[in-house]
């Protein structure tokens, strides 16, 4: 794992504004950012392991913890729930 997080980060130039970048690379990679790859972006950016995962988790589509292929995001909005979000809600809970 450790050269193609090497490789991630000299492919975005070991820069601090391409963090983003870097934390897609891996998670389409490995399917989530496993904590050994934030310690090593962490040292490639001369920042600290929080930085990293402050930013991590600040993204609800980045996952720290291997994930199923396919994620349904249920919209709660004002909108949603005049168009029949319970129904929908109870039929995903029910499937």
């Amino acid at each position: 794992m450790s050269n193609d997080v090497e490789a991630i980060l000299a492919q975005h130039g070991h820069r601090r504004e391409r963090l983003i970048d870097m934390l897609w690379a891996v998670q389409r990679a490995y399917g989530f950012i496993p904590g050994s790859a934030v310690q090593q972006l962490a040292d490639g950016l001369n920042l600290s392991p929080l930085d990293v995962r402050e930013t991590l988790s600040f993204y609800h589509f980045f996952h720290d913890k291997p994930a199923g292929k396919h994620k349904i995001y249920l919209a709660d909005t004002v909108i949603a729930r005049m168009r029949g979000y319970d129904d929908v809600r109870q039929a995903l809970e029910a499937r």
